[in-house]
This record gives C-alpha cells, sequence and structure tokens, in this order.
C-alpha cells in the first residue's frame, strides 16, 4: 500500500464475525484485500483481547487494531497504548470481591483470569 487514502473501522462481534464466532466468511477476507488496493487501511476496533483475535487478525492481515475497549492499540508494529492495573489496583479489588463474597475476573492481552472458578466460568478454562 502506498498513502493511506481513509480509515475504515471494524468491529467483530455481530459486525464481522457472526454468532460469537471469531470466524470470517471468505468474502470479508477479500474485502479487506480490496481496501488494501485502494488505499483504504482497515483498522479492528473491539472489545476482545490480543490473545483472543490474534489468529484472526493474522488471517485478515491486519496490522492496526484496537482492542479491550481502547486498552490495548497497535498501530504500525508500535504500541499506542497498553492500559494496564497496577498491582495495587488489583490487590485493592480482589479485598473488595473477598469482602462481597464474590468472584472477580479479570484479563490481559495474554489471558484471562478468576479470583475464583467458579461453575459459571468453566467455558473459559484453558
Amino acid at each position: 500500500m502506498s498513502i493511506v487514502e481513509k480509515l475504515a473501522f471494524f468491529d467483530l462481534d455481530g459486525t464481522l464475525c457472526a454468532g460469537g464466532s471469531l470466524q470470517v466468511e471468505q468474502e470479508t477476507i477479500q474485502a479487506f484485500d480490496e481496501l488494501r488496493k485502494q488505499d483504504v487501511l482497515p483498522i479492528i476496533a473491539t472489545g476482545r483481547s490480543f490473545y483472543e483475535v490474534k489468529d484472526l487478525l493474522k488471517q485478515l492481515q491486519v496490522e492496526h487494531f484496537i482492542l479491550s475497549n481502547g486498552c490495548y492499540v497497535r498501530f504500525a508494529g508500535k504500541t499506542i497504548q497498553d492500559a494496564r492495573f497496577t498491582h495495587s489496583e488489583i490487590e485493592k479489588i480482589l479485598t473488595i470481591a473477598d469482602k462481597h463474597q464474590v468472584s472477580a475476573g479479570y484479563f490481559n492481552q495474554q489471558e484471562l483470569g478468576f479470583q475464583s472458578w467458579l461453575p459459571c466460568f468453566a467455558d473459559f478454562r484453558k
């Protein structure tokens, strides 16, 4: 691609990917290729984390993305934003969860975890 003329932002869930899957149709892959040929830069913007979408980003050949609702942003191979809780903030959240006898869940760009693995979280276990 030479000079980018336009940017096109795409959500995943319910937009490029149907039914809760992270699968796209072949036509979508071809459309992304066509956008690049027309000097339009496709960018993924989603609430999902990198570990969830890395294979899809590779399939779509997308290197520019906004993930985790803006907490993780990469553009042209550079990390622009990587917001994280401090250890102190995480400890406070876990203390509050313990006090109220609820389980706290948290994630980063590599994985997710829960304070305690309740049966309702079974689908998230690796």
